[in-house]
């Protein structure tokens, strides 16, 4: 399937929905008893449209998720899932606070590139010699 180049195209193909607080949370939960998947409360909200609108003949449709569910867990409970935290999100609280001050004075949009093209070149080192990488919050 292609996607129309036209916008007055992408019309016919691309729809868009709102809903409040309890139908995101409605809506997670059908997904979790219909489809055992944990959805994200934005990633609910396009499934929630897909719920309400019925599916015309020879129509393909495609829900991307937005965001990992972990990151609204208060959502997730307030929907009253289960959320199980993977081990590399469970040892975030317990780690070390790291930040870097940046002056007013300092070119901060430069320092921080150059931050994330060293942490982006050590973990391709990495992976190319296929080691095992460091965990991004500590040494």
């Amino acid at each position: 399937m292609a996607l129309p180049i036209s916008e007055g195209d992408l019309c016919d193909v691309l729809s868009s929905g709102s809903v409040c607080d309890e139908g995101i949370l409605q809506t997670m939960r059908r997904c979790w008893e219909e489809n055992h998947y944990l959805l994200c409360p934005h990633t609910a909200v396009a499934v929630w449209k897909h719920y309400q609108s019925p599916v015309r003949d020879g129509e393909i449709r495609c829900c991307l998720a937005t965001a990992s569910p972990a990151k609204f867990a208060e959502a997730v409970h307030r929907a009253g899932l289960p959320l199980e935290l993977p081990e590399s999100l469970q040892v975030l609280p317990s780690l070390p606070t790291r930040f870097k001050n940046l002056e007013r004075s300092d070119d901060w949009e430069e320092k921080l590139r150059q931050c994330i093209k060293s942490i982006s070149e050590k973990r391709v080192t990495a992976l190319t010699e296929r080691q095992t990488l460091p965990h991004p919050c500590k040494n």
